[in-house]
């Protein structure tokens, strides 16, 4: 499978692509149903829309770097990330195929069930990328 670079600042990481796509669908549909709360994070409802739509291996772009340099976007992000750790809770160990393929389908992409633990690695991942935008470590 293909892994897609995600960019904060001058740090940048490595997710594997499905991961993203699954994590893409579950923040887009937190956007959707709490827009109120995610003001600075609405544009992104359609940038990671295409993301997905428009899917090609290794080539995902989330635009965090964009997303975290927005007023209260970096807060909102990480509250965004929060919302789909607790909304990963309610799935268990698995998110079900029959979900990701009606609800967040992916042209050319047929999901099976997907480990939630899969997505929470993503979630930590983006979390430390956020973390270390704030506050690089130093000697680096």
């Amino acid at each position: 499978m293909a892994h897609s670079i995600q960019l904060i600042g001058e740090k940048a990481e490595a997710f594997n692509d499905l991961d993203l796509l699954v994590l893409v669908g579950l923040m887009i549909s937190e956007l959707e149903h709490n827009a109120g709360e995610y003001s600075a994070l609405r544009p992104y409802i359609d940038i990671w829309s295409e993301s997905r739509f428009a899917y090609a291996p290794g080539v995902i772009d989330l635009r965090l770097n964009d997303a975290v340099s927005r007023a209260g976007g970096r807060d909102q992000l990480e509250q965004l990330l929060s919302a789909v750790e607790r909304r990963l809770e309610s799935f268990g160990e698995i998110v079900p195929a029959s979900k990701l393929n009606s609800q967040w389908p992916v042209p050319g992409v047929t999901f099976h069930d997907y480990s939630t633990s899969l997505v929470e690695n993503a979630i930590n991942k983006l979390k430390r990328l956020i973390k270390y935008s704030i506050s690089p470590p130093t000697g680096q």
